[in-house]
């Protein structure tokens, strides 16, 4: 199978230090919408939309909160890649 057929996923933990507020949730939303695939967040039962500021910012997620990231089409395995890791870092203290 391909990324185009099959969901990918990451676990990822929000490392900010006041978790994914505006800052980080713009960050994180404005990287999600270079790719092409269908990106979800899930935090419990529920999955997010990360192509929706709204959503990230529904999250209620903060340092420490363990998110899985998932994503379906083209390009799924970077976008995983990329918002795992960013996720992972600090964008508090980013410049």
């Amino acid at each position: 199978m391909t990324d185009s057929e099959e969901w990918v996923e990451g676990e990822a933990v929000v490392a900010s230090a006041l978790g994914l507020h505006v800052r980080p949730a713009r960050i994180v939303w404005e990287r999600a919408r270079r790719f092409s695939s269908d990106i979800r967040i899930r935090k419990g039962r529920r999955d997010y939309d990360v192509k929706s500021i709204f959503d990230i910012m529904a999250l209620d997620a903060s340092r420490g909160t363990a998110l899985t990231v998932r994503a379906k089409g083209d390009d799924a395995r970077r976008a995983v890649a990329v918002l795992v890791a960013l996720i992972g870092t600090d964008l508090d203290a980013e410049s």
